[in-house]
């Protein structure tokens, strides 16, 4: 396995192993990563031989973090910002009302 910089606190050596077994195994060409925050899980897949990462977040402080980070490292990674709509704040999700708001799921 490639070196891999110490892992931050942000991640858990759980979920360090969980990423690059996974990639190891899937040897994924595009990673998609759900909540990607700074990219640190982003980055470590990527280390680990994915081909190129997306990464996805709601908290703008973050992405902007993991951008000049990405770019520093020379990551191949693209960040995008996700936008909940119906929820009251990024500190205290709410799920949407669907008594006022037509949810169609067929």
């Amino acid at each position: 396995m490639a070196r891999l910089r110490p892992i931050p606190l942000l991640l858990t050596e759980r979920g360090a192993e969980f990423v690059s077994r996974f990639v190891a195994e899937a040897a994924p060409g595009v990673l998609w990563d759900m909540g990607c925050n700074t990219d640190a899980y982003s980055e470590l897949a990527l280390r680990a031989g994915a081909g190129k990462v997306i990464g996805f977040d709601y908290d703008h402080g973050a992405l902007d973090r993991a951008v000049s980070h990405a770019k520093s490292e020379d990551l191949d990674m693209l960040p995008n910002r996700l936008f909940f709509v119906g929820y009251s704040t990024p500190n205290r999700l709410q799920p949407l009302d669907s008594d006022r708001i037509p949810l169609d799921c067929n």
